[in-house]
């Protein structure tokens, strides 16, 4: 008796028709299908902007060992030979260190001004 009584609900359960859940599918599919194309969309832009990141790196390391080599050179110079200079050619090459490291200085700021806007750009992009 009680195995009938569970059949019988089962039976009562109402079943979706065939076109119902394959039109279900089909929505599913393309929304699926949209969700993919978004996530790919946002790959492509994250990659895109590893690339910038990357050459934009490479043209500041680049930019940075310019003013160093010169710092390194005069100091190297002065070290060396400041037995052999006069006072002119000294403060020659304390200028040159100088104004390397000002144009070092500039190089940082512009970098770290860069990267502050490509972060706000990031947080625009990720949130």
């Amino acid at each position: 008796m009680i195995v009938k009584e569970k059949l019988n609900l089962s039976i009562m359960v109402p079943r979706i028709s065939m076109k119902i859940k394959q039109d279900l599918s089909i929505k599913r599919i393309d929304q699926l299908e949209l969700e993919n194309a978004q996530l790919h969309a946002l790959l492509q832009k994250q990659i895109d902007i590893n690339q910038s990141k990357t050459v934009f790196l490479a043209k500041v390391s680049h930019d940075l060992r310019s003013p160093l080599t010169n710092i390194q050179l005069s100091a190297s110079l002065i070290e060396h030979y400041y037995k052999y200079m006069n006072e002119e050619k000294i403060f020659g090459h304390l200028g040159k260190i100088k104004d390397a490291v000002s144009n070092f200085v500039v190089i940082l700021n512009n970098y770290l001004l860069t990267e502050q806007d490509q972060k706000v750009d990031e947080d625009q992009f990720t949130g």
